[in-house]
């Protein structure tokens, strides 16, 4: 039968043949001998695939070890979907762009000269296509991107607190009107005066509730139209008059003022006058930065609208130098919170489409800023990330303190470590990035018994768990490559990304080169300033009535040196620069110590009224080179004796005050007293005035008989000589 099968030569004879005689008990007991047999060799080719897969012999490792992502992890992590110019640039793995488009804010790590300006500031910085505001310290982001930034369609701005040049932002042009304006006023004075981690807040509290409603006063009071700065509010606090006097004052006279700065008002002036110094205190301490001109200047007025970022793009490059850092820091400070309260009023309307982008290079250098660091679990949404640089981690600990930075950083999706620098920073990312385990093996041998017998070998393992990167090794890590922890995934290793050296980037640039002539930056103007208030509509402390002058303020004014003691300080409200002219004699005040830098300055009340017809004869004859004399020796000056018309009598200590005199009504004279190094240029500035000036000449005579009587030295300072 199986014979005829093999001379077919078919190899499907013996399947035929048992089909043919199926039910054949030859037959059937070939077949399950075969089944079984064919069973067999298949478990037993498993049980070996199995064997050799999972290796039962060797001790398993715990589970859960960390690991280096690999390409699949990173698109699972949604790092390898993201468009440019919509997505955040963190380097390249194996030749593909790695991005980030989430909405969570970025923090990258790298010290000075680490590559993270030209590996993601720069590259970014190019190609974001919503709004951008960015830190640039040394300027160089706004000379190599800008026009890349104006290339896109987008009006470039460098904001540069303290330089010569910059465009201007007034923090009160977004405002709101009432009744929002007074949750607007509220936002603003926290960010001003921030409340101390330890220690009493009451007083820093009810200081922010006085500065909103002065605020209130600037931004509602027709008199301050045109003026509605910040710099008018830090002038409302350096009057030389006591402030509660003139609240009250204003109040009377402006009765329509809204009811949120009149309760204020009434608030500060029913505190006790001791209280209302500290509170006032706390603001003018705040309001110290505009005193600066410059910094005055730059906010005077606004050539942007940060409400503007998520409907119109633009760019805004904030430039202060390094050296200007510490003078502009508060108002840097201040435009970054203003610009991040903004864009968390709300969630993005339909007019709103495009997303905003915050570099915050050297983060840590602008102080604390609360809205930023409390708020990061909450911006999903509001359409705009943060790119939080740093040169290590121990800076972010010096400013906020470990814990509030580690809630800081576990609110962030993305860390890019592109350099560690420090030992803090190593042992972190060595930390985040996760530990794996290493099996550790251990061989003994023993002789057999009595010395005779073979000897046993045996070995023993453990697995042991290990840093992924130890904190030495990322210390040392490659400076072509950076790290990046991504939550909820395991880290991994990218290739940064050269600006400088990269052709894409290059040719780039090139391209979009002929739109630097667009950069270009303004100059700011010296203000002209006004009196706060002026003569007629000037609101007086309330004991201070018209013609009237208290009788301890007429003492004060005629005190003379020998009885001044060294740590009265007489300052009023600053006067404004006038020309060397003739002026009608006014009454003479001056007041209680400020917070004013000058030493020494003064407030015309009522100025007098010139006589008419009266006419101020020359001296026949005037030194014009005075030195300071000996004690000894007195000098003869002649005395200009005006027609008609009382002069003043002042003293030596009466120099200062009538040098600063300001007449509204008539022409202006004005000596600066600080510009004056000594006695001597004082009378060498003050020869021509004596001139046509009856009571410069009166004075000028008053001080050298104080030197002639031995109360100057030679070469004695103009404000020490005050305080003698």
């Amino acid at each position: 039968m199986w014979k005829a099968v093999v001379s077919d030569g078919y190899w499907s004879a013996a399947f035929d043949q048992a089909t043919v005689y199926w039910g054949h008990p030859t037959v059937m007991k070939l077949v399950q001998v075969s089944t079984v047999a064919l069973l067999c060799e298949i478990a037993l080719l498993a049980a070996i695939g199995a064997a050799i897969y999972f290796q039962p012999w060797k001790v398993k490792p715990p589970k859960g070890a960390a690991r280096i992502a690999t390409l699949r992890d990173l698109k699972k992590a949604g790092l390898l979907n993201g468009v440019a110019g919509y997505s955040l640039l963190l380097g390249r793995y194996k030749g593909k762009q790695v991005r980030y488009s989430g909405d969570s804010h970025v923090y990258v790590n790298g010290p000075s000269r680490s590559g993270k300006g030209w590996s993601f500031v720069f590259v970014n910085a190019m190609e974001w296509r919503g709004s951008l505001i960015a830190t640039d310290i040394k300027q160089e982001l706004f000379k190599l991107t800008g026009a890349s930034r104006v290339a896109l369609g987008q009006k470039v701005y460098l904001f540069a607190p303290g330089s010569f040049e910059s465009h201007c932002w007034n923090p009160l042009d977004i405002i709101s009107d009432w009744p929002r304006r007074s949750t607007d006023l509220d936002n603003l004075a926290a960010a001003m005066i921030p409340v101390p981690d330890h220690g009493e807040p009451f007083w820093s509290q009810t200081a922010r509730g006085l500065f909103a409603g002065v605020v209130g006063y600037v931004l509602d009071s027709k008199r301050m139209e045109g003026r509605r700065t910040l710099r008018s509010v830090a002038r409302m606090f350096s009057t030389g008059q006591d402030l509660a006097g003139v609240m009250k004052k204003i109040l009377e006279e402006e009765p329509d003022l809204n009811r949120f700065v009149v309760d204020r008002f009434n608030t500060h002036i029913s505190k006790d006058a001791e209280q209302r110094l500290s509170f006032e205190g706390h603001i003018a301490t705040a309001l110290q930065p505009w005193s600066n001109d410059l910094v005055a200047a730059v906010t005077s007025r606004s050539d942007f609208d940060i409400r503007e970022l998520r409907r119109k793009p633009f760019t805004v490059f904030i430039g202060t130098p390094s050296g200007d850092l510490e003078a502009a820091s508060p108002i840097i400070r201040l435009f970054i919170q203003q610009v991040h309260s903004v864009l968390m009023e709300q969630l993005p309307g339909k007019d709103e489409p495009f997303k905003v982008l915050m570099l915050l290079d050297e983060f840590y250098q602008f102080g604390r800023v609360p809205e930023i660091v409390h708020k990061t679990p909450l911006v999903a949404g509001y359409g705009f990330k943060i790119a939080v640089i740093s040169q290590n981690i121990s800076a972010l600990d010096v400013t906020y303190g470990k814990a509030t930075r580690d809630m800081m950083l576990g609110n962030m999706d993305i860390k890019l470590i592109v350099a560690s620098g420090d030992e803090p920073t190593s042992e972190y990312v060595s930390r985040s990035l996760g530990r794996h385990y290493v099996l550790r093996e251990g061989w003994s041998s023993s002789p057999g018994k009595g010395g005779m017998g073979l000897r046993s070998n045996s070995r023993s393992g453990r697995f042991e768990a290990e840093p992924l990167i130890g904190p030495d090794e990322v210390f040392r890590y490659d400076m072509n490559k950076s790290i990046v922890l991504v939550r909820g995934h395991n880290g991994a290793v990218l290739d940064k990304i050269n600006f400088y050296e990269d052709e894409e980037y290059i040719a780039a640039c090139n391209a979009v080169w002929h739109h630097r002539k667009s950069l270009t930056v303004p100059r700011l103007n010296s203000l002209e300033e006004q009196p706060l208030f002026d003569d007629k509509s000037a609101p007086k402390a309330a004991d201070e009535k018209k013609g009237h002058v208290p009788a301890e303020q007429r003492e004060t004014a005629q005190a003379t040196s020998s009885v001044s003691t060294p740590n009265s300080n007489p300052t009023v409200a600053a006067p404004e620069p006038a020309a060397v002219t003739a002026a009608p004699a006014a009454t003479i005040v001056v007041t209680a110590a400020s917070d004013t830098p000058e030493p020494y300055q003064v407030q015309a009340l009522e100025p007098a009224k010139a006589v008419t017809g009266t006419t101020v004869p020359e001296p026949e004859s005037v030194k014009s080179d005075i030195t300071l004399p000996q004690p000894a020796t007195a000098i003869e000056a002649p005395e200009p004796d005006p027609k008609g018309g009382d002069t003043i009598e002042l003293d030596s200590a009466g120099v200062v005050v009538a040098a600063s005199v300001h007449d509204d009504e008539e022409d202006d004279f004005s000596l600066d007293p600080p510009a004056f190094g000594s006695f001597e240029i004082l009378m060498q500035q003050t020869n021509a005035i004596a001139l046509t000036h009856p009571v410069i000449a009166r004075l000028k005579r008053a001080v050298e008989e104080e030197a002639s009587a031995g109360l100057l030295e030679p070469g004695t300072d103009l404000s020490t000589f005050i305080r003698a």
